[in-house]
């Protein structure tokens, strides 16, 4: 049995090709802006700006209600979100962001206030951390990019067998708090296999939806393995690994072996 992984992202390229944007936003002319709900109070922000932030009642909680609102009072966003959510911020009608917006972060059933965020948007960072909202992306610059993994498995023996497993598991390092937390996301994807049983020189794929974070330090690294059983001898084990260099190397060689 053999597997092949291939990634492409939501533009249609190899994911890559895909490298980290310069960190530092637009200082001006911003439309969209997008958090991911972290939970933290006021003291784990981690920005350059000289941010107004303010916690009541105990700070926010695992899920919460999310209220942006301009200078003026007009809404850009309520939304209720749960740890680890992705939320936009749109600008209002066709205009760009005003200078500075506020987040209130509140309890989700009675409204209590919890935490009161001011965000100056002329001065944004990817990743940085302003009270319990982390910058994923500005405009076209993004962390988190939607991308589609196909798993190719093929039947390369000399008899039929069944695929009986198919797991995926990637390995990079996230920044969670301001901290480099080194992280293990495994998945069973048997259940995604269109055809478990493979004929000889027959293939199936696998197909799954997901994303992933640019904004990582070093490589962002996938391995899936795949075991078949014939109705007759052992079973057949192979893994193949494929590797997203989030930041482009200095100095890099690369061998093959024909025969």
């Amino acid at each position: 049995v053999d597997i092949d992984i291939t990634c492409i992202d939501e533009d249609g390229n190899d994911c890559k090709q895909t490298r980290v944007a310069d960190p530092q936003c637009s200082s001006n002319g911003i439309n969209t802006i997008s958090f991911s709900y972290l939970a933290t109070k006021c003291d784990d922000s981690a920005t350059t700006q000289n941010l107004e932030c303010n916690d009541f009642n105990g700070g926010p909680t695992a899920t919460s209600l999310v209220v942006c609102l301009t200078e003026s009072g007009n809404t850009l966003l309520t939304k209720v979100v749960s740890e680890g959510d992705l939320i936009s911020v749109p600008s209002s009608g066709n205009g760009s962001l005003p200078g500075t917006i506020t987040c209130d972060v509140k309890d989700e059933g009675t409204g209590t206030r919890r935490q009161s965020i001011e965000i100056d948007t002329s001065d944004l960072a990817l990743k940085d951390i302003y009270g319990s909202l982390q910058l994923e992306s500005c405009d076209e610059k993004q962390c988190i990019i939607p991308a589609t993994f196909t798993y190719t498995i093929q039947n390369v023996g000399t008899q039929p067998m069944d695929i009986t497993i198919l797991e995926r598991n990637w390995e990079y390092t996230q920044f969670i708090n301001g901290e480099e937390v080194s992280v293990n996301d495994s998945e069973n994807l048997l259940n995604t296999v269109g055809e478990k049983s493979l004929g000889v020189n027959d293939e199936t794929t696998a197909v799954e939806n997901a994303t992933y974070d640019i904004c990582t330090k070093g490589d962002y690294k996938m391995t899936a393995n795949v075991k078949a059983d014939p109705p007759v001898g052992i079973h057949c084990l192979r893994e193949d690994t494929y590797i997203i260099e989030t930041m482009p190397k200095q100095c890099g060689v690369d061998v093959d072996i024909t025969c």
